[in-house]
């Protein structure tokens, strides 16, 4: 992998992780608003406290699950659009600088559909 598609590949990994942990970090902050409301939570009877307590589960999970699309949908394009650049890049790199891993000079041949087989120069 040449020094310019290796840091774009780390870079584009950066994106994706921090597009996972603020999934990760929206979800711990649902799970750190509804504890303390959870505990406050009073009902007559035992029945009427279940009830109250999974009706109020689902509800929050419902608004949590609606921050986190919302989320998706501002960043995830962000994070395909750094992969799609990524990948155009590394085509460039690859249709005009061919080599395998050592730096040497290859040639694709049996291409088909995208699948090429490389074959190193002598």
């Amino acid at each position: 992998m040449s020094p310019a598609t290796a840091g774009m590949w780390q870079e584009f990994l950066a994106k994706a992780k921090w597009h996972e942990m603020h999934r990760h970090a929206l979800f711990l902050d649902c799970g750190h608003a509804f504890v303390p409301a959870a505990e406050k939570m009073t009902a007559p009877t035992c029945f009427g406290l279940d009830y109250k307590v999974r009706r109020y589960v689902d509800d929050q999970y419902t608004a949590c699950m609606k921050k986190q699309r919302d989320f998706g949908v501002a960043d995830a394009p962000l994070v395909a659009q750094t992969a799609a650049d990524q990948d155009r890049q590394g085509r460039d790199d690859r249709d005009t600088n061919p080599s395998d891993n050592h730096g040497r000079q290859v040639t694709l041949t049996g291409c088909d559909g995208g699948h090429c087989v490389p074959r190193r120069n002598a």
